[in-house]
């Protein structure tokens, strides 16, 4: 970090982070310009805000009640769950004391709950009522808990990542998500980064999100093709970059059924890190565009992109790559529902859209 880059304090990282994870285009998530039917992008921003003060105060506080005033907040502005699983996963991070590291208290902060704690999670848990949850098999979440918050997470461990992150002092956040996320970022754009971060977890993590709503298999296979973009060299193959447009759809088939939720939370928390440690300067995210089309290449602007820039670069519009990604989706569309080759169905896309602007 620059002498003239700012420290963020631990509620703006959140915010910050929240955000961030919200506006990037991953696949299969809501995100800027992708709702779900339940939940919308402005929600995930409302959400951010909301929980903020609380995550900014939470420096000594029981994990239970930061998480119980994290969703108690996000309440009072959205109407549906949008951040328990990252409410669960920032508390034990952020309520380190001024001074300790989060890293190395965390196991301590955990096993100090009681199951006073674990009652303030369980309200939590019952205020979101986030989706694919059924009875806890020992552990209803109706009764009043008689366990700590280790216990009650490690009778969880086995079908939820984030309650295994109790039981492995945050193992997948600091050493699966954070050690790749550097690399990541110095060979990446801000947001191919991110996405890259997302793709890797699901691919080494399946998400229990997806599995606790339709089975093992499922959550496997997200996590099979998930692999397959990375093997395929995003962010700067095309074929990579194909390959994530597929993969969103498939995601995208059934509602929100095959949303990776709990890989979201996880990359919030670890993108939550990268901001306090200055891994990523807030300055970086100002920076970021989100309007470039998501089909191109990396590095290697395709032919195609060029041309339907310069093309837009003849009407008025003062947002020429949303204007490509617009295009690009078209030529895709025709491609695949008129069974024509990429080469055919960019000059039908490329001509028509000339016949529309020449006639303007």
């Amino acid at each position: 970090m620059s002498d003239t880059e700012t420290q963020l304090t631990r509620g703006q990282a959140a915010r910050l982070a929240c955000i961030l994870e919200a506006t990037v285009r991953k696949p299969g998530n809501v995100h800027r310009y992708a709702d779900f039917e339940d939940v919308t992008y402005l929600g995930f921003i409302l959400s951010a805000t909301a929980i903020e003060p609380v995550i900014e105060n939470a420096a000594g506080r029981k994990i239970g009640e930061v998480v119980l005033d994290s969703v108690k907040a996000t309440r009072s502005l959205v109407n549906s769950n949008t951040n328990l699983g990252i409410a669960m996963l920032l508390a034990p991070l952020a309520t380190a004391k001024e001074g300790e590291s989060v890293r190395e208290g965390i196991n301590d902060r955990i096993a100090a709950s009681d199951a006073g704690d674990t009652e303030k999670l369980y309200e939590a848990i019952r205020h979101a009522r986030p989706g694919g949850m059924g009875t806890v098999d020992v552990q209803d979440l109706r009764q009043k808990p008689e366990c700590t918050l280790l216990e009650a997470m490690t009778l969880a461990a086995g079908k939820d990542t984030i309650a295994r992150q109790f039981t492995n002092g945050f193992k997948d956040i600091f050493d699966t998500g954070l050690t790749y996320l550097g690399p990541a970022l110095k060979d990446a754009a801000l947001e191919d980064a991110i996405i890259q971060l997302h793709l890797f977890l699901m691919s080494e993590i399946p998400d229990t999100l997806i599995a606790r709503k339709l089975g093992t298999l499922e959550s496997e296979e997200a996590a099979k093709r998930a692999k397959g973009i990375l093997d395929a060299g995003w962010p700067n193959e095309k074929s990579s970059r194909d390959l994530c447009s597929g993969f969103d759809r498939w995601l995208r088939e059934r509602g929100n059924q095959r949303n990776p939720g709990t890989t979201a939370d996880l990359v919030t928390a670890v993108i939550f890190l990268a901001l306090l440690n200055g891994q990523i300067p807030a300055t970086d995210i100002a920076r970021m565009r989100t309007d470039g089309p998501f089909t191109m290449p990396g590095k290697k602007h395709s032919t195609y992109v060029d041309q339907f820039r310069d093309l837009i670069r003849r009407t008025d519009t003062k947002n020429i790559e949303l204007g490509v990604e617009v295009l690009l989706r078209k030529m895709k569309e025709r491609q695949n529902n008129d069974l024509l080759s990429e080469e055919d169905a960019f000059r039908v896309t490329y001509e028509r859209a000339k016949v529309r602007i020449d006639l303007a």
